[in-house]
């Protein structure tokens, strides 16, 4: 009896183990401070790439050590404070960011 509830566990924990679900992914980034300084004195201030996938389930987590407020993709973070959000539904959102360096556009697609 004792053998086959283990044979049961052993069989459970490994199935649990090569679940082809990944885990969820925390996504972070932070704006230095002077960030807006620099973008006034026309100076590219690159935190992020432009170009981020998700999937359904990540954190994306900014934290703002700036004194000026943020658009960061389709998000804003205010001064001095953390913005979060897990995504909860598949998606595309394009638009503009000062934080990119070179270009001011950004992709964020959120996939299942």
């Amino acid at each position: 009896m004792l053998a086959a509830v283990m044979a049961v566990a052993v069989a459970t924990l490994g199935f649990a183990a090569c679940s082809s679900e990944p885990e969820p992914q925390v996504h972070e980034y932070v704006i230095p401070n002077g960030s807006r300084n620099r973008i006034a004195k026309g100076e590219r201030v690159e935190v992020w790439s432009g170009n981020l996938t998700v999937r359904v389930g990540d954190t994306l987590r900014v934290r703002n050590e700036d004194i000026g407020g943020f658009p960061f993709g389709p998000y804003r973070v205010e001064p001095m404070s953390e913005f979060e959000i897990v995504f909860g539904a598949p998606g595309v959102y394009t638009g503009y960011c000062p934080l990119i360096g070179d270009a001011d556009t950004y992709t964020l697609v959120v996939v299942e």
